[in-house]
């Protein structure tokens, strides 16, 4: 249990930091990573086209029929996951407010036949 609690305190103190860097100087970095949802039922050609450095539009889908508070991921204006849900709510006040809000991919895990994307979020300026 220990050593759980010092990695997360090791995660913690590293998400202060941010692994990518912003598209515009004074963008401001959410301290949280967290890896897209869905990517892998988006059988598109921008999901397979996903790599570390690209950067994903976040955009509010209030009439998603899961979860009114989905914010989806595009790439080349093709949608490619998911934040994952209990992550967004904050954002939502952020479109609310006209803010356009932007992931960046930081890493990539192979699991199988399956990547995941981790991402850092940016609330453009």
């Amino acid at each position: 249990a220990a050593n759980d609690e010092i990695s997360a305190e090791v995660r913690i103190r590293d998400e202060k930091i941010p692994k990518s860097t912003p598209m515009n100087e004074g963008d401001k970095y959410i301290r949280r990573r967290m890896l897209i949802k869905g990517c892998e039922y988006c059988n598109t050609d921008a999901a397979k086209s996903l790599r570390v450095g690209a950067c994903l539009e976040a955009l509010p889908e209030p009439n998603n029929p899961y979860d009114k508070y989905a914010v989806k991921l595009t790439f080349g204006g093709e949608k490619v996951g998911y934040l994952p849900r209990g992550e967004t709510l904050a954002l939502i006040t952020c479109f609310d407010l006209g803010s356009e809000v932007y992931a960046i991919i930081t890493d990539a895990f192979s699991e199988g036949d399956r990547i995941e994307y981790e991402i850092e979020l940016w609330i453009a300026n």
